[in-house]
């Protein structure tokens, strides 16, 4: 089971057309998402031992879609792949690093979880670029932080490269990178369950209920519904989060200090000062 990920207009269903050597996903290249559920379609591979079922799911950051609504949206690759995923494929652009991209890998590790790497592959779209390069990549102190976070895990970097414009279908250049996508999907081992995406979320939920639970002055509770939100879109990191917490932790306390010393002073004063 290979779940493609990545944000919208990619190239994540033009991945999954090329390992299934059919149109079996609609492509685009548009900031809206074709792809509004997860769809799966499968084929054998003999040659190296696959039974392949490819699922493809919404765009991350879906500029017509909330995170939340895209997060439920993945949750479905459970009906498709009741056993697990074998291969999460992270299908990023080559070319500069952007901010979405950053978004994206943000987000595929909050809803995923931080040990999502090691069941991925990510694979650099239209690409001339090779892996052995990409691992080196350090220009991006974003980048670079999640390649080491790659490495440590063990997940594989894979590329494809840019179609001939000449080529009717993949060119030679395409077809030797997609069998060398195949080969190391075949060498993935381990499995994501679907009860891990769900314990992942009640985690995250769990966690800001008693972040914002912990406070005690409504001004402060506020501020900490808003960081929450950030957290559950995956749009801030947990350790900036708990770093975050702690802060306004600290600060509604001070508040709440200052409250009850007021109103001690006002309950001590005479009649006629307060």
């Amino acid at each position: 089971n290979v779940l493609l990920v990545g944000t919208t207009g990619e190239g994540k269903s033009f991945i999954g057309n090329l390992l299934l050597k059919r149109l079996a996903f609609k492509a685009s290249n548009a900031s809206s998402s074709v792809t509004q559920k997860c769809s799966a379609a499968s084929r054998e591979v003999p040659e190296l031992g696959l039974d392949l079922n490819v699922i493809d799911s919404p765009g991350l950051f879906d500029t017509h879609r909330g995170q939340q609504e895209v997060r439920d949206a993945l949750a479905e690759f459970a009906t498709m792949a009741p056993e697990g995923i074998h291969v999460i494929a992270v299908v990023i652009p080559a070319g500069r690093y952007t901010e979405s991209v950053n978004n994206a890998l943000l987000a595929l590790e909050t809803f995923f979880g931080k040990h999502v790497w090691q069941y991925s592959i990510v694979v650099y779209n239209r690409t001339s670029r090779k892996p052995k390069d990409l691992w080196k990549d350090t220009a991006v102190q974003d980048l670079t932080k999640f390649i080491r976070k790659w490495r440590y895990q063990g997940a594989d970097i894979c590329t494809v490269a840019v179609a001939d414009d000449d080529e009717e279908g993949p060119g030679p250049r395409v077809a030797s990178d997609v069998r060398k996508l195949l080969e190391a999907i075949s060498r993935r081992e381990g499995i994501y369950s679907p009860s891990a995406f769900s314990e992942q979320r009640q985690h995250l939920q769990d966690q800001a209920i008693g972040a914002e639970g912990a406070l005690l002055t409504e001004t402060y509770r506020s501020m900490q519904q808003a960081l929450n939100q950030r957290l559950l879109d995956g749009r801030l990191e947990p350790p900036d989060w708990e770093r975050n917490t702690q802060e306004l932790r600290g600060r509604d306390a001070d508040e709440h200090a200052l409250d009850q010393n007021v109103a001690a002073a006002r309950e001590r004063a005479p009649p006629w000062m307060r």
